[in-house]
């Protein structure tokens, strides 16, 4: 007789990419470099789409064009950092020990914060 193959779907390989996934720890400076870096680059890239699109009457014409689409393409940037801001933010759970005030660790949950980035 003839054996049929396991049919495995896409979401039974999620489901095992997520079972092999292991929770680490982040110290609280760790947090707070990264949390701070993601704000410094949504920041300046919010603050060069204005600056790109303010300046725009003062550009000579020949160049409005790629200046516009400069700004859109930071905009998108910006867009992009802030998802990633918000995606840190809630995935890292900060926990202050209360026996160990000192210990200040952050763990990363076992299960994901944002299904996107495991497409």
């Amino acid at each position: 007789p003839r054996r049929r193959r396991a049919h495995h779907s896409a979401q039974d390989t999620h489901a095992n990419t997520l079972a092999t996934m292991v929770m680490f720890a982040v110290s609280a400076s760790q947090f707070d470099l990264v949390y701070n870096s993601l704000s410094f680059t949504f920041a300046s890239m919010l603050a060069s789409t204005l600056f790109f699109w303010l300046r725009l009457p003062s550009v000579s014409e020949q160049y409005k064009s790629a200046l516009t689409i400069t700004g859109l393409v930071t905009f998108i940037a910006a867009y992009h950092y802030y998802r990633i801001f918000n995606s840190w933010v809630e995935g890292v759970h900060l926990r202050l020990s209360e026996s160990y005030p000192h210990d200040q660790t952050s763990h990363v949950p076992q299960q994901p914060c944002n299904n996107s980035w495991y497409a």
